[in-house]
């Protein structure tokens, strides 16, 4: 018996995946600022969240333009009401030729979107934000 603990002490000694030093990026060390790409955005938005499994991205084109989706799982109420959103803004067409921002101005004022909306460029809203049981909307470009 002495041999078998030993043997899983000595093996615990030994990883067996090369690590590397290099220090993780914390949360705070990320930028703050949005960029226009959305799945920079929804990437940037994970990493903060230390890639949790409760991080929920939906993606949509729409009009040549990604739109993405984002909440936390059991925070925000309403299962229906995400589809119903994701359903009405995917039969969003725009002309040919259209901007960015009149897709972004379409969901905003046209799309008749439940409770307060609050436009943010900071990250960190964003994520007090859906931590706060809202959904938020990225749209690529924007």
């Amino acid at each position: 018996m002495g041999n078998f603990y030993k043997r899983l002490f000595h093996s615990a000694e030994k990883p067996s995946q090369e690590y590397s030093d290099a220090p993780l990026d914390s949360p705070a060390d990320l930028p703050k600022d949005l960029e226009e790409s959305a799945q920079k955005n929804t990437e940037l938005l994970k990493r903060k969240m230390n890639d949790t499994g409760d991080f929920v991205d939906r993606q949509l084109t729409v009009s040549g333009f990604r739109v993405d989706f984002i909440l936390i799982e059991g925070m925000f109420d309403g299962l229906l009401l995400t589809q119903a959103l994701l359903d009405r803004i995917s039969r969003v067409k725009l002309p040919a030729g259209a901007s960015a921002q009149e897709l972004y101005d379409t969901l905003l004022n046209e799309m008749g979107l439940v409770g307060d909306v609050k436009e943010t460029q900071n990250s960190d809203d964003v994520l007090n934000f859906i931590m706060s049981g809202f959904s938020a909307i990225l749209v690529d470009g924007k």
